[in-house]
């Protein structure tokens, strides 16, 4: 169906036309599909062909710049050259040639797939390393960004997401860019790509099977029975710490308010910015780091969740060469859920450089800091649109970078500069007795490595400077919500 060129979704509007004429069919249909078939039901719904009735799109992109080809403006060139690829070569094979002449349609085939690799594949990688024109958002990305076909959708929607999933950022942008022109609905588990497209659910959760729901949910809309979907809560999602599912009627949750905590150079998060005029935290410049770290199952899907190693498992191993600053202990439940935001004045000894920014929560009694969520970006490319940008109570806590050329801004050594990181979306309670931490690294090679422009002004002895202090007060703002909403 539908893909990420135009004449593809075209093509969508058609066998959507085709399928609903047929004498087994009775005119009315329903759009299911897990990743990148999830992405394509989404964007045949934005054909609004009058068969279709419902969808049910589960862990689908929504902007192809920002979610994982370009995770803070640097190429993700792990999972990003597999899955182009992948795609590329299934969508160019000619099924019909291979049914009718095998001999003559593996030898187009074969013609098909040396042009996908070697002059489109390779080169746009290729090109981007380099720093060129699409290695910065573009319409050639925005045409590939199915978040921009989401005023056009008009049907009954319901998005599932995970926790852990590629598309972590984006997933709940989809109920807040339909919710008010049509009904939509999120569920977000505990999942990673590959849990969430099998289904999986915890056999002591709550969740029925995502089969379950989705058939729920296509006997409402498209057979017309009355199965209560209509019913269902508006986001129900995983909350790590409580280890259940709460519902809210939003996304994000309607008392969310947002908290500042201040980074200071002794290592903590604290609720008041220092009052001293110095004060600042030293990270090595390399990019490399992160290779064993949380990052690996997302990037990987979940296939490296299967590997027994600790540090898929927590931040410990990925901290070595982090700046790591930690609450006191909570005093009671701390429930945050939303997006966040980190706010650092930092400054670096090269002509560029990245920041990674991890959120945890840190069992003091066993000294693991469990990963809640990432953020990732490159300095010379900081440049936020405002408008773009969400506020709560005039606090800036979902920053959008723009990533074009235009708007590069390159660093002066040793001059501080402020970085506004966005850290995916997340719902989690740090358990009272437990730590907030928030590490702060120079790299993660599984998210993203710079171009090679950037990487080459970066050489293994640079540094960065992470300050806080009263002129330059680093910090970062979190999606806070009151405990008595844990309860629903």
């Amino acid at each position: 169906m539908a893909g990420f060129y135009s004449i593809e979704q075209q093509d969508s509007y058609e066998i959507i036309d085709w399928a609903s004429k047929q004498s087994w069919s009775n005119g009315k249909i329903g759009l299911y599909g897990v990743s990148y078939l999830g992405i394509t039901s989404l964007l045949g719904e934005s054909t609004q062909h009058p068969a279709i009735k419902a969808a049910f799109p589960m862990v689908p992109i929504g902007d192809g710049y920002r979610d994982i080809l370009f995770n803070g403006g640097q190429l993700n060139t792990n999972f990003i050259p597999v899955w182009l690829g992948l795609v590329g070569i299934l969508g160019a094979l000619p099924v019909d040639a291979l049914q009718d002449d095998p001999a003559q349609g593996l030898t187009l085939a074969l013609e098909k797939i040396r042009n996908t690799l070697f002059e489109f594949q390779l080169p746009l990688t290729l090109d981007a390393l380099k720093g060129t024109e699409n290695s910065f958002d573009n319409d050639f990305w925005g045409e590939r960004s199915p978040l921009e076909y989401a005023p056009k959708i008009k049907f009954p929607t319901l998005v599932v997401g995970g926790t852990r999933d590629l598309f972590q950022r984006s997933e709940p942008l989809w109920l807040e860019s339909l919710k008010d022109h049509t009904t939509a609905k999120i569920i977000i588990g505990p999942w990673n790509h590959l849990q969430a497209a099998m289904g999986t659910t915890d056999g002591n959760s709550s969740l029925p099977p995502l089969t379950n729901i989705a058939l729920q949910w296509f006997d409402q809309y498209v057979k017309g029975m009355d199965t209560q979907a209509d019913k269902m809560p508006n986001v129900t999602q995983w909350v790590y710490g409580k280890e259940k599912y709460i519902t809210t009627t939003d996304w994000p949750h309607t008392a969310m308010q947002p908290e500042r905590l201040y980074l200071n150079s002794l290592g903590k998060l604290t609720a008041a910015k220092s009052t001293f005029t110095v004060g600042e935290n030293f990270i090595l410049e390399a990019p490399t780091f992160g290779l064993c770290s949380n990052t690996v199952e997302t990037v990987t899907i979940g296939v490296a969740a299967l590997l027994p190693l600790p540090c898929l498992q927590n931040n410990n191993m990925s901290n070595v060469p982090a700046a790591v600053f930690n609450s006191e202990t909570m005093p009671s439940d701390y429930y945050l859920n939303g997006p966040m935001q980190a706010d650092l004045w930092v400054s670096s000894s090269s002509k560029d450089m990245g920041l990674v920014v991890r959120l945890a929560d840190v069992d003091p009694k066993t000294g693991n800091a469990k990963n809640l969520s990432t953020g990732i970006l490159t300095a010379s490319l900081r440049k936020v649109d405002e408008k773009h940008s969400r506020y709560v109570n005039g606090v800036m806590i979902q920053p959008w970078q723009t990533f074009k050329y235009s708007d590069m801004q390159p660093l002066e050594k040793n001059k501080p500069v402020l970085m506004q990181i966005e850290i995916s979306p997340t719902a989690a309670v740090i358990p009272k007795g437990h730590h907030l931490q928030v590490s702060v690294v120079a790299s993660d090679i599984w998210k993203g490595v710079a171009p090679i422009t950037t990487s080459l002004s970066s050489s293994l002895n640079g540094s960065i400077s992470i300050y806080s202090n009263s002129q330059y007060p680093s910090s970062i703002v979190l999606p806070k919500v009151p405990n008595q909403y844990l309860s629903q």
